[in-house]
């Protein structure tokens, strides 16, 4: 299993001290047990893993992992810990003019617009981050992929006719109007 090589590179990096390895190790760890449902295992490796991020100094890191704890709780139904995670990545994003994490965090706001009642701002949000995706070539993982887009389509029967319009909205928006959005 996957897990469990991800596990063992874990292991590995740490009798070799690399840090930045064990990040992305136990990144991997906390998106498989995020897959499996398993909240719980996910919450504290993508934790292990932003604790290292903070103490190498590695902003954009920190953003990344900042963005996954935050999809967990908006989808947990805790909004303000997920707002607060988000409103931090993105102020270190937005700094640093990462463009392919600031999709992610168009991403992450799908999840937490939903979890407030608010699905016609996810869809707007989520049509404006895969335009910019489209326009920067800007790569999602499948599994990214196949979660925003199940996500979508659930909000989206759930809308109708205005959800069809929010999406054509988002479409529309521009890169200052979709960051407004969040």
């Amino acid at each position: 299993e996957a897990g469990v090589r991800l596990l063992a590179w874990v292991w590995i990096r740490r009798l070799l001290d690399d840090r930045r390895g064990m990040s992305i190790s136990l990144e991997g760890l906390g998106d498989a047990s995020f897959q499996r449902g398993d909240y719980a295992a996910s919450r504290g490796f993508y934790s292990q893993s932003l604790e290292i991020q903070r103490s190498l100094g590695d902003r954009q890191g920190t953003a990344e992992s900042l963005l996954r704890l935050s999809i967990m709780a908006a989808e947990e139904g805790r909004c303000d810990e997920s707002r607060g995670m988000i409103r931090e990545a993105l102020d270190i994003l937005l700094e640093v003019g990462d463009r392919l994490r600031l999709a992610d965090a168009l991403d992450a706001c799908v999840p937490l617009a939903w979890a407030e009642s608010d699905g016609e701002r996810a869809l707007r949000l989520a049509s404006a981050g895969t335009v910019l995706r489209d326009q920067e070539r800007l790569p999602r993982s499948p599994a990214d992929h196949r979660r925003i887009q199940a996500l979508v389509d659930r909000i989206g029967q759930a809308l109708g006719a205005a959800g069809r319009a929010a999406s054509e909205s988002g479409r529309r928006l521009t890169f200052d109007g979709a960051m407004a959005e969040t």
